[in-house]
């Protein structure tokens, strides 16, 4: 599945004992972001000896953000406490909050990322040992539809399902006519801090395209692998615990789908 929330990703992997008994395999959060976010922060890790932060931020073009669901999901994790993960634990933060720029691969550019509920500070320390901070952030692009989103949650007009609801249908329907502009295009930033040969590390990836094609297509992949018996994992797990980066992307790229990688 893809996942994005971290409460879908919590209940998946709640199955993990039922889905051993039964002998299957239930790959929750493979899609663009959770997915091969979750795929670069394990990369990251294994180039060094010890990872220690990973940093995540993701941004979605108002161009880009296909049907009603997508507009769900974004309103969704911009309100209320949200999971990070700080000074080795998860703890809550506030949606909207922890305001940064961030520099995406054109033609974004530098963008704001906020604190936004996902799936990743939940998975990705389960199975990356020795994690101090696993960050999650996440921007609209243009910036101004994540600050009108911050406001009207911070203003108390979006809370609850129904208000939710309302708002993402609000958006689905007005903001193809809004001139936003030619931001036909998402992608995300995972920067993994850490240590190599008694010295910093740090390893940067970066992926830019169409929110169709860097979400379906990892997804499939994965269930082409599941398929055909190249994940062997029994259980209920985030790809990172069981899938192995470098080859992945190798069957990723002939497909479209392109991430670069970046040292220091």
């Amino acid at each position: 599945s893809i996942a994005d929330d971290y409460e879908a990703a919590r209940e998946a992997l709640a199955l993990d004992e039922a889905a051993k008994k039964a002998g299957v395999a239930v790959l929750t959060g493979l899609g663009n972001c959770p997915g091969l976010t979750n795929l670069m922060a394990k990369k990251g890790a294994l180039a060094m000896s010890q990872a220690r932060r990973i940093h995540i931020a993701w941004f979605g073009g108002a161009d880009d953000a296909g049907g009603y669901a997508n507009y769900r999901h974004a309103v969704h994790i911009f309100c209320g406490k949200v999971p990070s993960f700080r000074g080795g634990r998860e703890v809550l933060v506030r949606s909207g909050s922890g305001r940064e720029m961030v520099q995406f691969p054109s033609p974004c550019g530098r963008l704001p990322v906020y604190h936004t509920g996902h799936a990743e500070p939940v998975t990705i320390p389960r199975s990356i040992e020795g994690l101090e901070t696993v960050t999650l952030k996440g921007g609209i692009w243009p910036a101004w539809l994540a600050r009108a989103g911050i406001m009207l949650e911070r203003v108390g007009l979006v809370r609850g399902e129904r208000s939710q609801r309302f708002w993402a249908a609000t958006f689905h329907r007005l903001l193809p006519r809004l001139p936003a502009g030619k931001c036909t295009v998402s992608g995300f930033r995972v920067d993994v801090y850490g240590e190599q040969d008694g010295g910093q590390a740090h390893r940067r990836y970066t992926c830019v395209g169409r929110m169709k094609n860097i979400t379906s297509i990892p997804a499939a992949l994965g269930a082409v692998m599941l398929a055909q018996g190249e994940i062997t994992e029994r259980g209920a797990f985030a790809p990172e615990a069981a899938i192995d980066p470098g080859s992945f992307l190798a069957k990723l790229e002939p497909l479209g789908v392109k991430v670069e990688e970046h040292e220091g």
